[in-house]
This record gives structure tokens, C-alpha cells and sequence, in this order.
């Protein structure tokens, strides 16, 4: 049900009194004394720079104060088949913390580890969406965690019940993403709406060029497939910088805060600390879709190709979109509008919109068969509208730069010098 310890390596602290070895009957008790308990470690905006919500994540900690490391009782579980049991009674836990927990925030998101061994019935995927559909939990607020490998072995019956959690309005989120074999092919074919950095490779940013490679292209791919990313095990503030560079949205860590009990947590989140904002990162991701879609516009009408892909109809409609449905689009019209106040960026929609008008005329004209040479004055019109919108994207970049250097905001040196709140 749940991950060993998401986000950072354990401290020798919380390891102290560590207890030999469990059974499975320890494991049964340990449930019916109510000895297992939720921690939640706090989920950061890599753009607004506050906490945005949590990953829930079991602890074990015996009456004596003896702890138990998930390490030692989640592999036992999953290979017992006490897993689905396990799961189904701290779901309902689950529900009566987020009562509590959105009590004090209901904007904060929080996620919750299972297994395939999960939804090999019907009965969680049948709880759960009961739940999403009565109110109980606001729509798009819980999140449910799978690890990519448990996910493409699975079969058919599997996939069905995620596609339904997904109908329910129930986010999913691949994790240890980055250990497997997601391509953008299985990453458009699975209903996942979130990944997950995997801890161990963002450790390594910036200590090794491979995965420092690896984690800057997931953030990439992740973005293209029109999914939230988020990095777990950060540790430092270097890392979380330049994860925000790359146009990583969402952070956790013990740079930011260890796992915190219920009641810790909630006085966590009342204190409103914050770390450095800086949506810089986003910008760039912005002018990569766009520079992206108008390569695919030209492809499809010179070549009749898109990424190996024939031109057809289907593959045609991905690109003559509405303005509103491309990626640069969802995010000027979504998270984009942070900056609505910005004159760079108000300047983006009618050039934008002009640009998808043209895109849609040459679509049409490479599927009607028209001559490459009566298109000339439209590839024009696009590279011109193409080149205005690029500009007033590094203009608001340049703007969101110097607004963090002005001697009335937090500096570039304050964000390096910055110290995270204790928990």
C-alpha cells in the first residue's frame, strides 16, 4: 500500500530502537491495536514557493516506541496478501485525516500509495469513486500513487479500473518514474495525470551527468504529455533550484520537511512558511511547445510526417487546434495565468490566436493535396506571428527575473541564501 520512505534518505534519528524482524501476526496486531498511524510529508509549489499538500505515508510505531521501518512490514504485506487489507482499512483513515486535513486547507492535494494487488477486484476502485462522487473529498484533491512497473504488468482488468478512478475524478500519479521503461508512448497510453521523479535519481542531480540528463529530459517528457511532475528526495537547496530551472512544478524532501504526524503537519501548514518562487522555469516550457507545435505545422505540411507518423486526419487535428486546446494554450489559459497582469503576456493572445487560424489553413490545404507554393505567404504569416509570440515569452521571462533581483523582492542572493523553516 505504501512506499518505503518517499523524499529523502532516513536519518539515523528516526531510526533509533529499531526492532528485529516482523511476522505477519505482528503485522495483524500492530493493525488491531492501532498501532499504524499516517505521516504526511508536505508537498512544496516549485512555482508559488508554499506548501500545497502531502503525501500520506504509513508509519509503525509500537506502544514500547519501537519503530518500524515501512521497508520491513510493506514487502511483507504485498507478499502475504495483507496488503489489500491493509489498504482498505487506512483508506478509511485516510478519509477521516483529510476531513481534518481540509478543515484547516481545502486547496491541499494529498496522495496515497497502493499496489496492483489493489485493484485486482473491484471493491477499492468501487470505494474509492463512491467517495470522489458523494463530495466527501473535493474533486481532483486526492491522488492515488502507483509505481510504473506494477501498472504495465498488470492486465487488462487493471487498467479498466484506473481509467474509471480517472472518469471518478481521481488523479494518478506514476511513481519511481525514471527506473522503468516509460517512453511518451505509454505515458499517452496509461491514465496517469502525474509522475514522479524518482528519489534516487534527483539525489544525484548535479553529482552525476547521467542523471542529471535523465532528470532534466523526464521533467521534459513529462511536460509534453501534459502531466504534473513531481520530484521526490530533495535535499538541498541546489537541487531544488535547479529542478524549478527545468520547469519541475511540485518538490518534496527533508530539504523541505520530514514526514510529520497528523497534528505536526497541520501546525506545519499553519505557519505558511515558504521557500523560493520562481516560475522562470515554466516560461521556457512554454516557448519549447510552441517552437514544438510549429515544427509539427511544418512537418505536416511539407512532409506529410510528424515524429515517423503518416499524415491523416487524426494526426492533422493534433495540430489544427483551437487556441485554447494546444500545449502553449492550456498553459496560458491555465497555470499561465499567474502573470495575467503582465502586458508581455497579455500581448501573447491575439498573436496566438492569429497563428492557430493560419496553422488550421495550411493543415487543410497539405490534406486537400494544394502545391507547397501557394502555402509560401501563409509559412510567412506563421514564422512571423511565431516570432512576435517568442518575443513577448522571453520578455516576460526577462520581466520575472528582474522582478526577483528588485531591492523590494526577495533577490537571486536571498533565494540562494535561503534556509527552510524547522519542522
Amino acid at each position: 500500500m505504501v512506499a518505503p520512505e518517499s523524499g529523502s534518505l532516513p536519518t539515523t534519528s528516526e531510526h533509533r530502537d529499531v526492532a528485529p524482524a516482523v511476522t505477519l501476526e505482528d503485522l495483524e496486531r500492530a493493525l488491531a491495536r492501532g498501532e499504524l498511524q499516517f505521516h504526511f510529508q508536505p508537498r512544496v509549489s516549485l512555482v508559488l514557493g508554499s506548501v500545497i499538500g502531502a503525501e500520506a505515508l504509513i508509519r509503525w510505531v509500537r506502544a514500547d516506541g519501537t519503530t518500524i521501518p515501512p521497508a520491513e512490514f510493506i514487502p511483507l504485506a504485498e507478499a502475504s496478501g495483507f496488503i489489500t487489507r491493509l489498504t482498505a482499512a487506512f483508506f478509511e483513515q485516510l478519509l477521516a485525516d483529510l476531513a481534518i486535513i481540509h478543515a484547516v486547507d481545502p486547496l491541499l492535494d494529498v496522495s496515497f500509495n497502493v499496489s496492483a494487488q489493489d485493484f485486482e477486484s473491484d471493491d477499492l476502485t468501487a470505494r474509492i469513486c463512491s467517495v470522489a462522487q458523494s463530495g466527501l473529498v473535493a474533486k481532483g484533491r486526492l491522488e492515488i500513487e502507483l509505481t510504473e512497473t506494477a501498472v504495465l504488468g498488470s492486465g487488462d482488468a487493471i487498467l479498466a479500473r484506473l481509467q474509471r478512478l480517472r472518469a471518478c475524478g481521481v488523479r494518478l500519479a506514476m511513481d519511481d518514474f525514471g527506473t522503468g521503461f516509460s517512453g511518451l508512448e505509454a505515458l499517452s497510453r496509461l491514465p496517469f495525470s502525474t509522475i514522479k521523479l524518482d528519489q534516487g535519481l534527483v539525489r544525484r542531480v548535479g553529482s552525476s551527468d547521467k542523471d542529471t540528463a535523465l532528470v532534466e529530459a523526464s521533467i521534459r517528457m513529462g511536460h509534453v504529455a501534459g502531466l504534473d511532475i513531481v520530484a521526490e528526495g530533495i535535499e538541498d537547496q541546489a537541487t531544488y533550484l535547479q529542478l524549478q530551472g527545468w520547469g519541475c512544478t511540485v518538490g518534496q524532501g527533508y530539504w523541505m520537511s520530514r514526514p510529520l504526524a497528523l497534528d505536526a503537519f497541520l501546525d506545519f501548514v499553519r505557519r505558511q512558511p515558504r521557500w523560493p518562487a520562481q516560475p522562470v522555469g515554466l516560461v521556457h516550457m512554454a516557448m519549447l511547445d510552441h517552437i514544438a507545435w510549429r515544427k509539427g505545422i511544418m512537418d505536416l505540411v511539407f512532409y506529410g510526417t510528424v515524429d515517423g507518423e503518416r499524415a491523416d486526419a487524426a494526426l492533422a487535428q493534433r495540430y489544427a487546434t483551437e487556441p485554447t486546446d494546444c500545449r502553449l494554450g492550456q498553459w496560458y489559459y491555465g497555470g499561465g495565468q499567474h502573470f495575467a497582469s503582465d502586458l508581455a503576456f497579455q500581448a501573447i493572445e491575439g498573436p496566438h490566436r492569429v497563428l492557430h487560424e493560419i496553422g488550421q489553413s495550411l493543415v487543410a490545404a497539405a490534406l486537400e493535396g494544394r502545391p507547397h507554393a501557394e502555402l509560401i505567404p501563409k509559412f510567412r504569416r506563421l514564422s512571423e506571428q511565431s516570432v512576435r509570440i517568442i518575443d513577448l515569452l522571453q520578455q516576460l521571462e526577462a520581466g520575472l527575473l528582474a522582478s526577483l533581483c528588485a531591492p523590494e523582492r526577495r533577490s537571486i542572493h536571498d533565494a540562494l541564501c535561503f534556509r527552510p523553516p524547522a519542522a
